[in-house]
């Protein structure tokens, strides 16, 4: 009878200390995951802070809104700016007093399922040549890329990718453009529907 309780016992203690090592084990798990979600929105925090930063001296208080209902976004743009050449994909915006583009938006299929860290696969999709400088930012809670690059064919541009449901989106400055703030707070200005 001794040797059955001592068997029970024994059992019941080791279910114990396996559950209880188990639930720290899933403790610890969880407690790096929320450590690894503090540090991420830190980061967030900071881009924006950044681009928001740049943001300040820009006054977008007149500025119109283009909206893309197929794709579910709206952008703000300058009022020296006019919506040109542009179709659901493909948005041109101009510069009204010089008529050349100031930035552009494209929007194309991810039918290859590519990620921002498939960077020769971005520099293919959208044929992206030279030397390229690439930051890590984030859109309205959307990771994204920015690429600064230097085409030795035209001024050189900076461009800003993202994943956004099955597109990858590009926002494009032109350099020759000039006005980096401003172009930050186009960038920016994108809002998603939610």
């Amino acid at each position: 009878m001794n040797k059955k309780k001592i068997i029970i016992i024994s059992v019941v203690v080791l279910a114990v200390l396996a559950i209880g090592a188990g639930f720290l084990g899933w403790k610890k798990s969880e407690i790096k995951k929320q450590e690894a979600v503090r540090m991420q929105q830190e980061q967030v925090k900071k881009q924006q802070d950044e681009l928001g930063k740049q943001m300040v001296e820009v006054d977008t208080s007149d500025w119109k809104t283009y909206r893309n209902y197929e794709h579910g976004f709206k952008i703000r743009y300058p009022k020296n700016i006019a919506v040109t050449d542009f179709t659901t994909e493909s948005i041109v915006f101009k510069d009204k007093e010089i008529g050349h583009w100031a930035y552009g938006l494209d929007i194309v299929p991810n039918k290859n399922n590519i990620t921002l860290d498939d960077i020769d696969d971005i520099k293919k999709e959208f044929k992206i040549q030279g030397d390229v400088n690439i930051d890590d930012i984030v859109i309205d809670g959307v990771s994204a890329k920015k690429f600064l690059f230097k085409d030795y064919n035209d001024y050189g541009n900076s461009n800003i990718f993202l994943i956004y449901k099955n597109f990858i989106i590009r926002i494009a400055g032109d350099e020759a453009h000039g006005n980096d703030k401003e172009y930050y707070a186009f960038v920016n200005s994108l809002k998603f529907d939610k």
